[in-house]
């Protein structure tokens, strides 16, 4: 659940380095903060929220649903990673969040060192945005996750 907007004020946000949220929590988030109405726009809104002094050196990860994600990285310009491509109807939403964020902290961890570049957060994004996809055809919570090797055989994925 989300936070109440004292408990977003007072939370310590020095202490992380990610933040994955999605959009309607990214809206709430920037409201406590700012105590205004923020844009309707996804990108505005995220660039509003990481110029936020507590947010401003977090890397902040803005899931839009079938709109795509976006990222912001400190240094870099904000990124935008549609959702891959389905090969069939979308049957079931449920742990597609779950899968998505498993998925980019798995894919963070395999790259070993800092994201520094544009393409490494691609790279990261549009892993988790392809399991995330797969597990939206498929019914159910955790029998909906793909393996790696699913992943890796429907998109191709490089590891370097």
């Amino acid at each position: 659940p989300m936070f109440t907007d004292e408990e977003i004020v007072q939370f310590p946000w020095n202490k992380i380095d990610w933040l994955i949220v999605n959009h309607l929590e990214a809206r709430s988030l920037l409201k406590a903060l700012t105590k205004a109405i923020p844009p309707e726009g996804a990108k505005e809104m995220l660039d509003k929220l990481s110029k936020e002094s507590v947010l401003n050196s977090i890397r902040i990860i803005c899931t839009l649903g079938a709109n795509g994600v976006l990222a912001s990285v400190p240094g870099l310009p904000i990124v935008f990673v549609p959702v891959a491509p389905l090969q069939g109807p979308v049957v079931d939403t449920t742990g597609a969040g779950d899968t998505f964020t498993g998925y980019f902290v798995a894919e963070l961890m395999s790259l070993g060192r800092e994201v520094e570049q544009e393409a490494d957060i691609v790279r990261l994004l549009r892993v988790a945005t392809r399991a995330a996809a797969m597990c939206v055809e498929r019914a159910g919570t955790v029998d909906s996750v793909p393996t790696v090797d699913e992943v890796e055989r429907r998109f191709g994925i490089s590891r370097e």
